[in-house]
């Protein structure tokens, strides 16, 4: 009896082990907050909303992109910036320069690395000096 309590205590022990993995798979990926590849994202900072774009679609690593920012009203204040990384992961400084379009309007270029782990969950951090960030979070194409 003791022999078959134990052998099923230690079945689920490695069920368990098991799926951990999976289960911090699918956590990440409900950290995903922006379709990035289908499309522009929307976020409020303070009353203020964000609107980040990404193109060329899909939006893929290893390649030059060019980063829109958007705003709902004039912001004359100093100029917005992205900071680019991965959730959890120091990716080391990897910033977009944006420069002024309009009042709304902010763009600059830069690239999202591949990252060794291979994961692919980044996200844009758009930071507006005297305004807040907002954190876009998005899967990435390898």
């Amino acid at each position: 009896m003791i022999k078959k309590c134990y052998r099923f205590y230690i079945f689920l022990l490695i069920a368990v082990f098991l799926m951990a993995p999976q289960t911090a798979i699918k956590a990440g990926e409900e950290l995903i907050n922006c379709d990035i590849q289908n499309g522009s994202c929307t976020k409020k900072a303070e009353n203020l909303s964000v609107t980040l774009d990404i193109k060329p679609k899909p939006v893929k690593a290893m390649t030059d992109l060019i980063f829109t920012v958007t705003l709902t009203e004039e912001y004359k204040g100093e100029v917005p910036y992205i900071d680019l990384g991965m959730p959890g992961m120091n990716m080391g400084q990897n910033q977009i320069q944006l420069n002024r379009l309009s009042g709304r309007k902010f763009e600059g270029k830069g690239v999202i690395v591949r990252c060794p782990s291979g994961k692919r969950i980044w996200k844009a951090d758009v930071v507006i000096p005297e305004k807040g960030k907002v954190t876009f979070i998005f899967d990435v194409i390898y």
